[in-house]
């Protein structure tokens, strides 16, 4: 395996050279636009200075790197002093590892430039490449005309040899510029330094290109990650014929493909078709279905395409309320609203969890004493024929994707989902139309969104029931929430998904404490 594939970063004494991670495309996007005059005269690429296609380099960089196969090393450049990206840098895809060849782009934010930052991170990638990547060459090259790029290749004592057709440009000619002796670089202290090689990601990126049968490199080389947490994972495979998804959980959590199938064989729910699954690494392959309904609202809010999701949703969740065994049976968890207190009270002995997410002891102390009440909310809860039901944890338009050639709706994410109260998922969904699109009380929007969700709960119930089981699951939402945080934790590497988001536990747990005081026990 290249070592490249476990490079943590190479470090010099004022820049830190690292492999693209998802969310570098910001401060890169900032600083690609801020130098877009001088980029755009040597740089193609720079000719589309979206944020989307910023965004699409850095996935395509993640998923190479977590491939293991494909020949294409991008990364970021950040000063250390100011800890901006400054550039983006690497080994691209012309190079060859097999045959020894490593060629290296360079640029650099204008703000940034006149101050050797580019000669001093050409000379450390350069190096790297021959002492620890064992390269036979490495190559930079630049337009004929490119004066600024060739003082480098000149600084660093690379050896021309001569031009070449461009490689990016039509009717343009290139200056070779290649070093293959480490002795020929000016002296420059640097380091580098590795991760543990213990992720699964390669294997499970080989399982999906073997069951996708694809063959040709260029093709799996367009392919992306799309998302990389603790408890999950999303990679956009590219395929001859279009895109696929791959998505990984941990082993705790890993039931997603049997609740999709069963939900689809079960209740012909608008759910992805699996295409494949790998039991051994928690993984599976599902067909596209569309774009997020959010990719759609952010462009022009649709109150009515949003109600109709709500809908439709909700009468999967009446559907399944009447028939929850097989699902439990899965293995899906049962926090059917009578079990509600009991689970929240077992976190609540997780003392040493709680504190190191930043909840003091009187705190602790205050929830425990809330207790009782927390067990009057989910009686009066359970009065109401409302049955407990598939709850999403994260029901919202970013996990709705719409198809707008045939109008149909499919929901995703359903590896979390857990059994519970219905209003649950509708309470968090809400929230969220609030946070994206300030949809709030008593607007019409508001209202219009929140009718859509008790809609068909009010033909079993009188409307004031369903507002009055609706106040009381607003308040419970915070149990459980704690409790579908604390599920990823007991799912995933503790450490790790407690560093990705210390103090979320606390937060809610905080939010709890004080909204319970609006809770009238009549």
């Amino acid at each position: 395996m290249n070592k490249f594939y476990t490079l943590k970063q190479i470090e010099t004494p004022r820049l830190i050279i690292r492999p693209v991670q998802l969310g570098d495309e910001i401060q890169l996007n900032k600083a690609v636009n801020n130098s877009l005059e001088s980029l755009q005269q040597w740089m193609p690429w720079a000719n589309d200075p979206s944020l989307k296609t910023t965004r699409d380099f850095i996935q395509k960089g993640v998923f190479a790197k977590s491939s293991q196969s494909i020949a294409d090393f991008p990364m970021v450049v950040v000063h250390k002093e100011d800890q901006k990206i400054i550039s983006g840098s690497g080994y691209n895809d012309r190079s060859d590892p097999k045959n020894g060849l490593y060629e290296i782009g360079y640029w650099c934010d204008v703000d940034y430039q006149g101050k050797g930052y580019v000669t001093e991170y050409v000379n450390a990638l350069t190096k790297y490449a021959l002492e620890e990547l064992k390269a036979k060459t490495v190559v930079i090259r630049m337009e004929v005309d490119n004066t600024k790029s060739i003082s480098v290749a000149e600084r660093l004592n690379f050896k021309n040899q001569g031009t070449k057709l461009s490689a990016t440009k039509d009717n343009a000619t290139d200056h070779y510029f290649t070093c293959e002796n480490i002795e020929l670089l000016p002296p420059l202290h640097s380091s580098w330094n590795y991760e543990e090689n213990n992720s699964n990601d390669a294997k499970i990126i080989a399982w999906a290109r073997n069951a996708l049968k694809i063959s040709d490199d260029k093709v799996f080389a367009e392919s992306k990650t799309l998302l990389k947490t603790p408890w999950s994972s999303v990679m956009a495979v590219n395929t001859a014929s279009g895109t696929v998804y791959l998505k990984h959980m941990p082993e705790k959590i890993a039931l997603e493909s049997d609740i999709i199938k069963y939900l689809k064989n079960k209740f012909n729910a608008s759910v992805p078709e699996v295409i494949a699954d790998n039991k051994e690494l928690n993984c599976f392959l599902m067909k596209d279905a569309g774009i997020s309904l959010r990719s759609i609202l952010k462009k022009k809010f649709n109150v009515d395409l949003m109600c109709e999701a709500i809908n439709q949703f909700t009468k999967l969740q009446i559907s399944i309320g009447n028939n929850v065994e097989g699902l439990l049976e899965l293995g899906v968890p049962d926090w059917r609203i009578d079990k509600l207190a009991e689970l929240f009270a077992n976190l609540l002995e997780q003392k040493d969890l709680l504190i190191s997410d930043s909840l003091s002891e009187d705190e602790i102390s205050q929830l425990k004493s809330l207790l009782p009440k927390i067990n009057l909310m989910c009686g009066k809860l359970s009065g109401f024929a409302v049955h407990d039901t598939l709850v999403q944890c994260d029901f919202h338009d970013n996990n709705i994707l719409f198809d707008e050639n045939t109008d149909s709706f499919t929901y995703i994410d359903l590896g979390e989902v857990v059994i519970s109260h219905p209003f649950f998922s509708l309470a968090g969904c809400l929230w969220q139309m609030h946070k994206h699109y300030d949809v709030k009380e008593p607007g019409a929007n508001f209202q219009k969104i929140q009718a859509s969700c008790f809609k068909n709960f009010i033909a079993v119930n009188t409307e004031a029931n369903v507002l009055d089981a609706f106040k009381v699951s607003k308040l419970l939402w915070h149990v459980y929430e704690v409790l579908a945080q604390y599920r990823l934790i007991q799912a995933c590497d503790r450490e790790k998904i407690m560093e990705f988001q210390h103090g979320k536990l606390s937060k809610t747990l905080r939010d709890f404490i004080v909204i319970c005081k609006t809770f009238n026990e009549k």
